[in-house]
């Protein structure tokens, strides 16, 4: 009886180890997929030919005097992203429904492109664009510009038919796949396009800014920006980071570069989300501004936990030992309790927005058009929420 019983539970567990191998079997070839090199093709063509077609080179051209020479002061690229066709009866339409009509005048067409690019205070200037479907410089009007965010929209028309970008998804993710389309070193290599993925979705970088386009850096501060590792170099700035649909995710504007060691594929574009939070601003021609936080001073929590270690010995004297958090943005003062912060408020969240330093806070800040902020911060070393609505 014994030994049958063992045979029987023998035979049982063969049964499962066989069970147990077939399930993995059928597991492991979910994966086996064929992807041929038509596939790829298929998804990458048609989104190059959509950034080449949209992407024109932009270039700003001064001279210090009536008598003098014009000359080029900086040559870089930009992203059509809306026009309109004016039509021979003088009514107007909407650029899709004119492709191959003969009824349209002249096309008018709206660029994005880095504020670096065409803000200068030279007395003489004219903003050319580059259409490499016809090698034609056209003249184009400066709409407006935001210096802080390194963006400007200029416009410009046309008899030709250019099919604008569409603006993609405001939430990258890692390891997406992005193509970068510009004029890399000038024309002479007009509408090249690299492919890459997106190595960080959000990154927080420290900038400095030209801001009254006198050629000098006036201004610091902290953008939001991708980085992605397509290959961009000078002329690139203002072109298309594109997603796999040929939507518009960034606007390029830098990269890191160092004389003394070979550093490749750290580029940085500014994303969609920053762009429409300030498109319409700019499209008015409204002034930008860059803080909302006027009557407030902020530190980085982390700064005065290890102010000595990090040898910064202007900051105050703040005992936050006690603290629940290691990070966040410390509001030292707030002298007129500025959008409901008062003064030893220890902010970790904005609206949906993880706030870990006082440059996460700005950046977040300049680019904010609601009606009310949520806040998340510890007040008296008690997380609570916070919801400011503006009047």
């Amino acid at each position: 009886m014994k030994k049958k019983l063992f045979l029987i539970l023998i035979s049982f567990i063969m049964l499962l180890l066989v069970g147990c191998k077939t399930s993995n079997e059928i597991h492991n070839t979910s994966y086996d997929v064929n992807v041929s090199i038509n596939d790829i093709n298929e998804a990458f063509v048609p989104a190059s030919l959509k950034a080449k077609e949209a992407v024109v080179g932009v270039s700003l051209y001064t001279k210090a005097g009536i008598t003098r020479s014009w000359y080029i002061q900086a040559t870089g690229s930009g992203v059509i992203y809306k026009g309109m066709a004016y039509l021979k009866n003088g009514s107007t339409k909407g650029i899709s429904e004119t492709k191959d009509s003969d009824d349209v005048k002249y096309y008018e067409y709206y660029v994005l492109t880095n504020a670096h690019v065409v803000n200068s205070n030279a007395a003489y200037k004219d903003i050319k664009v580059y259409l490499s479907k016809i090698d034609t410089l056209v003249s184009s009007e400066l709409v407006g510009y935001n210096a802080y965010e390194d963006l400007a929209v200029v416009k410009f028309t046309t008899s030709i038919y250019i099919k604008p970008l569409e603006f993609g998804s405001e939430n990258p993710k890692v390891g997406e796949i992005v193509l970068a389309c510009g004029n890399p070193l000038g024309y002479d290599y007009t509408s090249t396009v690299t492919m890459g993925i997106i190595s960080n979705e959000e990154r927080y970088l420290n900038v400095e800014r030209d801001t009254d386009g006198d050629g000098v850096d006036d201004w610091e501060g902290t953008s939001l920006v991708i980085q992605h590792d397509a290959a961009i170099n000078s002329g690139n700035s203002g072109g298309a980071l594109v997603n796999i649909k040929g939507e518009l995710v960034g606007i390029n504007a830098m990269k890191v570069t160092d004389s003394k060691e070979t550093i490749e594929g750290i580029g940085f574009a500014i994303p969609i989300s920053v762009v429409l939070s300030v498109l319409e601003k700019m499209e008015n021609g409204e002034k930008a501004s860059p803080n909302l936080l006027k009557n407030s001073t902020i530190y980085d929590v982390n700064e005065l936990l290890n102010k000595e270690v990090l040898r910064l010995n202007k900051l105050p004297d703040v005992d936050l030992s006690n603290l629940a958090v290691t990070y966040g943005a410390y509001v030292y003062n707030s002298s007129k309790n500025e959008y409901g912060l008062k003064s030893g408020d220890v902010i970790v969240g904005m609206n949906d927005n993880v706030i870990l330093n006082e440059g996460m806070l700005e950046a977040n800040l300049r680019t904010f058009n609601g009606s009310s902020i949520t806040w998340k911060l510890y007040r008296n070393n008690e997380l609570t929420e916070i919801i400011y609505n503006f009047e």
